[in-house]
């Protein structure tokens, strides 16, 4: 039986939501006890974090397994599963399992998933070439519309690096979105919601898929924050923030609308921006200035005083301002 196409996006949105909430709940005792089992403490929270222990970052293995599985799902009901959405989920693992490795080493202490510095660089850069080099053939040789208000332009080869350079901004923006308790996951409740909404309007020339992912995605977050919102009992860690801020990137170069990514992902841009204009100016400096004492912005705005609740709310009605902007100009409206 194939269920419409509303039928099996709430099929997604409610699986992957109550998986996330089972997987959550079952990862983070065993975490938990290992972490008690530490002889030393690999992570030292700075003085604005009042916290009696060490939450595991185990929260990122339950958001990809639930939003995977709730995919898999509502698009086998939904009418079939498309390549280029397992292609996107497989390179979005990948980009989760570099993170995964710090995960790891938090939770264990155990050196060996110590990577090198230029490791994870190198495998991030080489994942992001390799879905630019895909999108650039599945968009059609090149042309891509990387302007709202346009037909767009065909730019040729360079579309790859540039696309490359996109995925890995905004891939690297979402990981670095994690210091508040749910701050990651609040700010991908308004992207995964307008990439719903836009996928589920746009079906006369969309792709089922892409409406299944988005809301797999919102439901799997949605799920994660019954424990991560404060006081967090579990964290998403670097797998999961990578893995959503790649999924979403991800998602808008394959319903062939990139430059979307920059306003519905705001949030990311100023995180992403503020590291690294902060990373820029002590390195030309040489160490004399620095944009902000503490960067990214989550990280300086907690330093000077704010809540982590004020942080996490501003993240989240920043996103849906500019979610509800980017669903005005593609059309929604």
């Amino acid at each position: 039986m194939t269920f419409s196409l509303s039928a099996a996006s709430v099929v997604a949105i409610t699986v992957s939501f109550i998986l996330c909430v089972l997987f959550c709940a079952f990862l983070m005792r065993p975490a938990e006890r290992v972490m008690t089992r530490r002889k030393i403490t690999v992570v030292e929270y700075p003085a604005w974090r009042k916290r009696a222990k060490d939450v595991p970052p185990v929260g990122g293995i339950a958001v990809i397994a639930s939003s995977a599985f709730g995919f898999l799902i509502a698009a086998t009901v939904g009418g079939g599963i498309g390549s280029e959405y397992v292609f996107l989920l497989a390179v979005a693992v990948l980009f989760a399992a570099v993170g995964f490795a710090d995960d790891m080493l938090t939770i264990t202490q155990n050196v060996r998933f110590r990577l090198p510095r230029f490791v994870p660089v190198v495998l991030r850069a080489v994942l992001a070439v390799g879905f630019a080099f895909y999108s650039y053939n599945y968009n059609g040789g090149g042309y891509v519309s990387f302007f709202l208000f346009s037909d767009g332009t065909d730019l040729g080869v360079l579309y790859i690096p540039l696309s490359a350079v996109v995925i890995l901004f905004f891939s690297f923006s979402a990981r670095i979105t994690n210091g508040s308790d749910g701050l990651n996951a609040a700010a991908c409740v308004p992207v995964f919601a307008y990439l719903s909404l836009f996928a589920l309007g746009r079906q006369g020339v969309g792709d089922a898929n892409g409406t299944f992912l988005s809301f797999s995605l919102l439901g799997a977050v949605l799920g994660f924050l019954i424990f991560g919102k404060n006081p967090a009992r579990i964290f998403e860690g670097h797998s999961g923030t990578s893995f959503c801020g790649t999924c979403a990137v991800l998602l808008c170069f394959l319903m062939k609308c990139p430059s979307v990514i920059f306003i519905v992902g705001f949030v990311w841009l100023v995180q992403g921006m503020s590291f690294l204009l902060s990373r820029a100016v002590y390195f030309f400096t040489r160490g004399k200035h620095r944009l902000l004492p503490v960067a990214p912005l989550d990280s300086f705005l907690r330093s000077v005083g704010v809540s982590e609740n004020a942080v996490v709310f501003s993240y989240f009605a920043t996103g849906v301002v500019f979610a509800a902007v980017a669903y005005i100009l593609t059309g929604g409206l």
